[in-house]
């Protein structure tokens, strides 16, 4: 039974060896070279059409009402005519939209490559006194990001976009204000361990190529400082909902 016990294993490391080798010219086959960057760029991106990014609630004398949702437009749908006119951009919409005065108005939309028309009764807002159909929309992004990788052979590269996450934070309007500070808090507190955590004990590279002022230290502090900066911002959150403070519920 010893003498089984000992084979085995060897049997099993003698097989995952034998596979390594066979799998190897095929892995190289398909593996390619890529470029790391790192640098920072311009990004500006349009639509074909206003993106749908939220539904709303409209304030009325009767109450909250959402027109948008009650006529059957979701999130992601690209809207291209509103009523008698094509809107491309957001400056199209609002003169669409202050024609409006309560009667249905047609909106087309594009959902999954095909054109769909639903028709929406605006609500007068009790805020302002205007017509409104609760729609978040976007017609497009710009701003700064970081250029990740490039590919030499195909000339394809990949980027990050900040403005993309700050859109959707768009998203989070009717939760509250803690929600929406917690990604900000989290940021705030990795960056601030990270820098003083580099500065003291910094001496090995995390990754020269890609960034070479970023170290081994920084990162683990920038870990730890985020968990920290989490939990004291869940206690003061926790504390602030106890004396139904607004900002917090």
């Amino acid at each position: 039974m010893e003498k089984t016990r000992r084979i085995c294993p060897r049997a099993a490391l003698s097989l995952l060896l034998a596979l390594s080798v066979l799998a190897a010219p095929a892995l190289a086959e398909g593996t390619r070279e890529l470029v790391p960057v790192g640098r920072t760029v311009g990004i500006e991106a349009s639509t074909d059409g206003l993106l749908v990014v939220s539904l709303s609630e409209v304030e009325t004398a009767e109450g909250k009402v959402s027109p948008a949702a009650e006529g059957g437009i979701q999130p992601g749908d690209m809207i291209v005519r509103l009523g008698n006119c094509e809107v491309s951009t957001s400056e199209d919409f609002a003169k669409a939209a202050a024609c409006l005065d309560g009667s249905p108005v047609a909106v087309q939309l594009m959902r999954g490559g095909e054109l769909i028309q639903y028709t929406v009764t605006p609500a007068l807002s009790a805020e302002d006194g205007c017509w409104r159909l609760g729609l978040w929309l976007r017609d497009g992004i710009a701003g700064i990001g970081t250029v990740t990788f490039y590919d030499p052979e195909t000339g394809l590269f990949g980027a990050l976009a900040l403005p993309l996450g700050f859109a959707s934070l768009a998203m989070l309007r009717d939760l509250s204000a803690a929600v929406v500070l917690a990604p900000f808090v989290g940021a705030f507190m990795s960056d601030t361990g990270a820098f003083f955590a580099g500065r003291a004990f910094g001496k090995r590279k995390l990754a020269p190529a890609v960034s070479p002022n970023k170290t081994v230290a920084g990162c683990i502090g920038g870990f730890a400082g985020s968990i920290v900066g989490m939990a004291v911002f869940h206690i003061i959150v926790k504390a602030a909902v106890h004396l139904d403070i607004g900002w917090a519920t």
